[in-house]
């Protein structure tokens, strides 16, 4: 909170994960962060909402640093929905607190409508080149950096997806570069991992479930 107040914001809508793949596990201990948080904020004067959301499942089908904008692309193609629907609240919460609006209601309908004639999408590419960046690379992730080798992890018998393990495939993209254990490392942003599990389907034996794009076969291994 201290870096978001110190940059001089008026309004803030803080995203509170909980579940496997979040800090906080259990429910009560996210809900008690996000009061403590606003609680922070209305006390400097600024006007604050957060939103406890699911984190037991990875709300993206990749995770790679150099294509976290490739979610955006696909948020403007409308998948996958549940990030699409986070985003959008995420949003219009945002507008509502800017006072574009005169309700969540109408803020909703407007975050929704930049999002389908595109314009959400160009103020994106506006912020990428005004950060130093290509936005050209929004559109052709050819200009990204790649990684050399690839494994694939196969189910090896059939059965119902009951859980993903979100914190499990965070600490493998951990390994292969996709993360820091120290400050002083250095992040690969070619690195990448992908799955195509998803919860309450059914998957067959020897189907992908998972793949890692690495830089060198020991990283494969390792993850």
């Amino acid at each position: 909170m201290s870096k978001k107040l110190a940059e001089g914001i008026d309004a803030l809508v803080l995203d509170v994960k909980v579940g496997n793949g979040a800090f906080m596990k259990k429910q009560v201990d996210a809900r008690r962060l996000a009061q403590t948080m606003v609680g922070i904020g209305r006390r400097m004067d600024k006007k604050v909402q957060a939103l406890i959301t699911d984190m037991n499942s990875a709300r993206l089908r990749s995770g790679q640093r150099a294509r976290d904008h490739g979610s955006v692309a696909d948020i403007a193609k409308r998948r996958p929905r549940d990030l699409t629907k986070l985003s959008l609240e995420l949003a219009a919460r945002m507008i509502f607190l800017g006072k574009i609006t005169q309700s969540l209601d109408d803020a909703r309908r407007l975050a929704e409508k930049h999002l389908v004639d595109g314009s959400a999408y160009k103020k994106f590419k506006q912020v990428v080149a005004a950060q130093g960046g290509n936005p050209q690379a929004l559109d052709k992730f050819e200009l990204l950096p790649n990684a050399t080798g690839m494994r694939e992890i196969t189910s090896p018998r059939g059965g119902y997806v009951s859980l993903i393990g979100a914190e499990d495939i965070g600490v493998a993209s951990n390994m292969i570069g996709a993360g820091r254990d120290r400050k002083e490392d250095t992040i690969d942003p070619a690195v990448a991992s992908s799955w195509k599990l998803r919860s309450a389907r059914r998957w067959m034996r020897a189907r992908c479930c998972a793949a890692f794009t690495t830089q060198g076969r020991s990283r494969g291994r390792s993850c």
